[in-house]
């Protein structure tokens, strides 16, 4: 069966110049052995939806290739190393992705260092955990310790879609000299309240702590 699956997916790959990607590919192993996404999901232990934008990645990260591979019984790293275009090498989505995936992993690292330096609660929360509708664009992490500080990965929240607070938010842009980026403050008109959202890009741990002292000290001055 095996030997099957992956001669019709190879071969397939090889005719079929629409398949693209390593989204595509795991779509079509699924299509040819009959699995719909609700039991790929549960073969990896994830949600429908999520299955659904696995197909549509121009890259995955190994150890979820890995748990497709097994659960499909198929192996897709095979298939890579024979059409490295499959990896996503030459795709500006996939080294985004990259590029997010490297920037984050470096700030779960870093922060929690950079925060007890500066005397503040090394804790970083999810930012999806905040008590706002599906389809609202949220921040992606939050810093504990009673301050509203907020990180979105790649660009800042405004930038997200379905961000609709226009009506109910002030948004300033301040920039930040000691590293040359920006910050956004998020001022509620109808109370006092302010949130801070940095952008989650790549910056060194010496960067890091010259931005993250720099908005305490704002923060603590607006507060």
């Amino acid at each position: 069966m095996l030997k099957k699956v992956r001669t019709f997916a190879l071969s397939k790959l090889q005719q079929n110049k629409d398949i693209m990607n390593i989204g595509e590919l795991i779509k079509s192993v699924c299509e040819e052995q009959g699995i719909s996404a609700n039991e790929l999901a549960d073969k990896i232990y994830c949600k429908r939806q999520n299955v659904y934008k696995i197909f549509e990645k121009p890259s995955i990260p190994t150890a979820q290739l890995g748990l497709i591979s097994k659960a499909l019984k198929y192996d897709f790293f095979d298939a890579i190393s024979k059409n490295i275009k499959l990896s996503g090498v030459d795709n500006p989505e996939a080294i985004r992705e990259i590029s997010n995936r490297t920037a984050v992993s470096q700030f779960v690292e870093v922060m929690p260092r950079i925060l007890k330096k500066l005397g503040k609660e090394p804790t970083i929360c999810f930012g999806g955990a905040l008590a706002f509708p599906d389809d609202t664009a949220l921040p992606d992490y939050c810093l504990g310790g009673g301050y509203d500080i907020e990180f979105s990965v790649d660009s800042f929240l405004s930038e997200k879609p379905n961000c609709n607070f226009e009506n109910a938010i002030k948004i300033t842009r301040v920039h930040c000299d000691k590293i040359n980026t920006d910050i956004e403050i998020w001022q509620f008109k109808n109370s006092q309240l302010c949130m801070f959202n940095i952008k989650l890009d790549y910056k060194t741990e010496k960067e890091w702590k010259k931005l993250m002292r720099y908005v305490f000290d704002y923060y603590e001055k607006l507060i």
